[in-house]
């Protein structure tokens, strides 16, 4: 069969993230080697997890755990990976099966890069605002700029991110009121992810990679956002994880790229289920492929027991 597991973004922010994890001593037991990786406590109950100086490992830590976890029921099976934005760091190392030592260096780099232009003593500086409605891309790009403001991601022609200072985002708000956006949230990220903001930030996360991981290939190839096909080779996805630090994501074109590779099983890794809701809706009339959504269980075994029902006509 053919599979692809989803890696979501930033922007969850329940403290209930490993409840999932409770129940299963292997998951237990590599979250223990991740803390100590990681030099955080990913079992206690009072995480950071709206921290832009944490958050990224604590996601991560999840999206391997769980990933680790589901890949054996997939033995001799296809598999295709996907990321949204720091999600694809994650698929980047699932896909290289790199050590809790490895993984976590590179989310505490990429970390430290992204936070550099922020004012240590004002977190809230920068933010991601997501914005939805039946208004026309071409037409709010120049009021977006006006406002030294950036498109981050395009989740659809009426769903797109956009990054920027907090200030200068509110006044953006304001300014758009004359066109049709039914709904603006900030999504409480505190970073301006893929946008200029950090055009000097992508070489140097580039030669971090190369420095790093160039001894890695992919096992699983990774649908790339800006290349827009399945990424084979390690060499060119540490290019494009560069170059997305800066580069606004085409996930629109993904959720097509998904629906046409006629996959036989999603599975939404989360956290959240923020991408079975993209891709549902950016898809609403072709995607006939059954989705699981990781979230929507209360343990491990539930979602395994969830997902063996729906495979084992391929065994």
């Amino acid at each position: 069969m053919k599979l692809l597991f989803i890696f979501a973004g930033q922007g969850y922010h329940a403290n209930s993230l490993f409840d999932i994890f409770r129940t299963d001593k292997k998951a237990m037991n590599l979250l223990k080697i991740m803390s100590s990786a990681a030099e955080i406590d990913f079992l206690q109950n009072d995480l950071e997890i709206t921290n832009p100086h944490s958050v990224q490992s604590i996601i991560g830590a999840y999206q391997l755990t769980l990933f680790s976890r589901l890949l054996p029921l997939f033995t001799n099976h296809q598999v295709d990976l996907a990321g949204y934005s720091l999600g694809e760091i994650s698929a980047f190392l699932g896909s290289i099966n790199a050590s809790p030592q490895d993984s976590f260096k590179l989310f505490r780099y990429r970390t430290q890069l992204m936070t550099s232009i922020v004012d240590k003593n004002i977190i809230e500086e920068y933010d991601l605002l997501s914005i939805v409605g039946q208004f026309i891309l071409e037409e709010i790009q120049p009021v977006i700029a006006k406002h030294n403001c950036y498109i981050a991601i395009i989740n659809s022609t009426q769903h797109v991110v956009i990054g920027g200072k907090i200030s200068d985002l509110t006044k953006l708000i304001t300014a758009l009121s004359q066109y049709p956006v039914r709904h603006a949230k900030f999504l409480g990220v505190y970073l301006p992810s893929h946008t200029d903001f950090y055009s000097d930030k992508s070489k140097q996360f580039q030669q971090f990679l190369d420095e790093n991981y160039g001894f890695y290939s992919l096992k699983y190839p990774v649908i790339s956002p800006l290349e827009l096909n399945k990424i084979y080779d390690a060499r060119q996805e540490r290019v494009l994880l560069g170059q997305e630090l800066c580069t606004t994501l085409q996930w629109h074109r993904v959720c097509s790229l998904i629906g046409e590779y006629q996959y036989n099983l999603i599975i939404d890794l989360g956290p959240g289920d923020s991408m079975t809701t993209i891709l549902t809706k950016a898809n609403a009339e072709s995607l006939n492929i059954p989705l699981i959504t990781a979230s929507h269980y209360n343990s491990l075994k539930g979602l395994c027991n969830a997902i063996t029902s729906l495979t084992s006509s391929y065994q």
